[in-house]
C-alpha cells in the first residue's frame, strides 16, 4: 500500500509513512504519516492481508479519514501493553509534542484525549533598556495552548512504554522525559526530565541522531540507538523526585518527595544531592558558557519500596542557607543518587526551595 498505484492497494493519506505500531492483540496496525499529517489504521486479515480501515487529520477531506483538532505530524508511535492507549511523538522547531489517543479494543478506533508539549523556558530581558521596552509594547494575548506543558520535551525523536505500561518515555537527542501513565485514562504525568542545556532538568550529554529505544521486561533499563556516534546508550530507570516547590526551615531543613516505580526487582536505595547551577564566566565552548554544578545539601539514605514513594529529609548546606536568606527563593536541583544495585539513579528535578515565615 503506497498511495499511489500500480501492484500496491491504494491509501489514504499515506505519505511518508513510518513507525508501523502493531496493536496487543494483532488486530491492528497503526502508522505515522507525516507528509500527509495523519495517523493511519490498517486491519489485517486473517491471510496477512492489510486494509486501511480509518485515519485522523486535521481538517480532512470527505471520505476515510476522521477529523482530529490535534493530530499534525506525528513521527513516532507508542501502543501500551493493555492496548488501550496510543501515544504519537513529534518534534518541531517549537520542541516536542506528545497526542494522547484512547483505542476502542474491538475495532481499533482512535478518539483524542489530550495532549502534552514542551513548556519553553522563562526569558529575561538582558538589560534595563529592553526591560522597559517590553513593559511599554502592548502584548497581544496568546493563542491558548489545549496541550499540557512540562519542561524538557524538547523533542520526541522516539517513544518507548514500560512493559508494565505505567511508565511513558520520550527521548530526543539533547533531552529525555519520564511520565507515569494512569491505566484507566492513559493521562500522563511528568515525573522527571533530563536535557542537556535546560537547567530545569538534571543535566545529560546530547545523544546525537537518537533513532530507536526498548525498555527491559522488567523496566529496569532504557536502551537507547543514536546514529552520529554508532552507539546503544543505556539509561537506568530508578527513584526520581516527584516536588517542585518546598518550604525550608531557619535551620536549612526540608522535604522532598521521591518515588520508586513500580514493577522492579528491588527495593531504591540512595540518597539526594542538592546542587546549584553556577555560570563559570572564565571557560567558554564556543559562544556557551560553561555550567558548573555546586553542592548545595544531601540527604540521609532512603529506602523505598518498588511502587512506593517517601518524604526525604534534606539539609541545605551552611553556603546555600546564607544565600536562601538572602534572597528568600532558591533554585537547586535535587538529585537522586543509587547505591549500587540500589534500583538505579532516576532523573533529578529542579525544585524552588523558599524559606518559611
Amino acid at each position: 500500500m503506497n498511495g499511489l498505484e500500480g501492484d500496491c492497494g491504494v491509501g489514504v493519506a499515506t505519505q511518508g509513512l513510518r513507525s508501523l505500531t502493531l496493536s496487543p492483540d494483532g488486530k491492528q496496525l497503526y502508522g505515522a504519516a507525516p507528509t500527509s499529517n495523519a495517523l493511519d489504521v490498517f486491519t489485517l486479515g486473517t491471510a496477512g492481508e492489510v486494509t486501511e480501515t480509518g485515519c485522523l487529520k486535521v481538517d480532512p477531506p470527505p471520505g476515510l479519514c476522521g477529523a482530529s483538532k490535534l493530530t499534525a505530524a506525528p513521527t513516532q508511535l507508542a501502543i501500551t501493553p493493555d492496548g488501550r492507549n496510543l501515544y504519537a511523538a513529534t518534534s518541531s522547531d517549537t520542541g516536542g509534542r506528545i497526542e494522547i489517543f484512547n483505542r476502542e479494543p474491538t475495532s481499533g478506533a482512535l478518539t483524542s484525549a489530550g495532549c502534552i508539549d514542551d513548556l519553553a523556558p522563562e526569558k529575561h530581558p538582558e538589560g534595563k533598556e529592553e526591560q522597559e521596552e517590553q513593559e511599554h509594547e502592548k502584548q497581544e494575548p496568546a493563542p491558548k495552548d489545549p496541550c499540557t506543558s512540562v519542561p524538557g520535551l524538547e523533542g520526541g525523536d522516539v517513544l518507548a512504554v514500560s512493559g508494565d505500561g505505567s511508565s511513558v518515555y520520550a527521548i530526543g537527542s539533547d533531552s529525555e522525559v519520564t511520565f507515569t501513565r494512569d491505566a484507566s485514562t492513559g493521562a500522563l504525568t511528568e515525573a522527571s526530565c533530563a536535557d542537556s542545556e535546560d537547567s530545569r532538568c538534571t543535566s545529560m550529554t546530547a545523544l546525537g541522531d537518537v533513532s530507536d529505544a526498548a525498555v527491559s521486561t522488567d523496566g529496569r533499563e532504557v536502551y537507547v540507538t543514536a546514529r552520529t556516534s554508532d552507539e546503544v546508550i543505556v539509561f537506568e530507570s530508578g527513584a526520581s523526585v516527584t516536588t517542585s516547590d518546598v518550604p525550608v526551615t531557619t535551620a536549612g531543613l526540608a522535604h522532598v518527595d521521591v518515588a520508586c516505580p513500580a514493577g522492579k526487582a528491588g527495593p531504591c536505595v540512595g540518597h539526594i544531592a542538592l546542587l546549584r547551577a553556577v555560570a563559570d564566566a572564565s571557560a567558554r565552548t564556543g559562544s556557551r558558557r560553561v555550567v558548573r554544578r555546586l553542592g548545595a545539601g544531601d540527604s540521609a539514605a532512603f529506602r523505598i519500596r518498588p511502587g512506593g514513594r517517601t518524604s526525604v529529609p534534606v539539609h541545605l548546606s551552611a553556603a546555600t542557607l546564607r544565600r536562601l536568606r538572602s534572597k528568600r527563593r532558591l533554585r537547586l536541583l535535587a538529585e537522586v543518587l543509587a547505591r549500587p544495585g540500589g534500583g538505579g539513579s532516576g532523573d533529578g528535578r529542579a525544585i524552588t526551595f523558599r524559606l518559611r515565615g
